[in-house]
């Protein structure tokens, strides 16, 4: 963080994508109060990676810590909820054919 003579206190977050957009919405939500203005610099020679490849239930937190409602995030962006990933000839076809395993990321109790 750097601070000028004013005072003028800012953060910068090299590197854009969901990771730094989701740090900036965070850092954003925490240092408002101080006066910290956030700043991203992300590159425009790198496109944009398709979101929700790696998008976890543990997400649900980060929407908790900035104060997002659940339930509208989910309806007005038309999404889904991932219960786990299957994975498909993930080392090598079995002798009976497709090999697939499901690794779901939470089990019930």
């Amino acid at each position: 963080m750097t601070t000028s003579n004013s005072t003028k206190k800012t953060l910068t977050i090299v590197g854009g994508g969901s990771a730094g957009w989701m740090t900036a919405l965070y850092l954003q939500r925490y240092f408002h109060q101080q006066g910290v203005q956030i700043h991203l610099i992300e590159s425009d020679k790198i496109g944009p990676i398709g979101v929700g490849e790696a998008t976890v239930h543990s997400i649900r937190f980060l929407f908790a810590a900035l104060g997002l409602d659940e339930q509208e995030l989910m309806r007005e962006t038309n999404a889904t909820l991932k219960l786990g990933i299957l994975f498909r000839n993930w080392m090598k076809p079995s002798a009976a054919g497709v090999h697939e395993y499901f690794h779901p990321f939470e089990q019930q109790r």
